[in-house]
């Protein structure tokens, strides 16, 4: 459903600063954030970034405090996303 699309894009924004970013990409994100606060991140990143949360999503789950039919009413909307993003990889990834 459209909300929990727009729960991940949610995610995504408060996440990428905190625990996306590779070490190099650090400064560019600051600089960034500091001349455009008001940016969406989710507008900025793209599916690289996308997938790292992908990546981490399961162990970040483990620890919210989310019941076990919230996560199981989650996963087929992870695994849709993650078939999409399969699909379209190459209109999504760059080389």
């Amino acid at each position: 459903s459209m909300e929990r699309g727009q729960g991940i894009i949610d995610y995504f924004d408060k996440a990428l600063g905190m625990m996306l970013l590779y070490e190099v990409e650090r400064s560019a994100y600051k600089a960034y954030r500091s001349e455009h606060p008001n940016s969406k991140m989710s507008e900025v990143y793209g599916t690289a970034h996308l997938l790292r949360l992908l990546v981490k999503l399961p162990l970040l789950l483990s620890q919210a405090k989310m019941g076990s039919e919230s996560i199981r009413a989650l996963q087929p909307r992870i695994q849709e996303l993650l078939r999409y993003l399969e699909v379209h990889s190459d209109r999504l990834l760059t080389k």
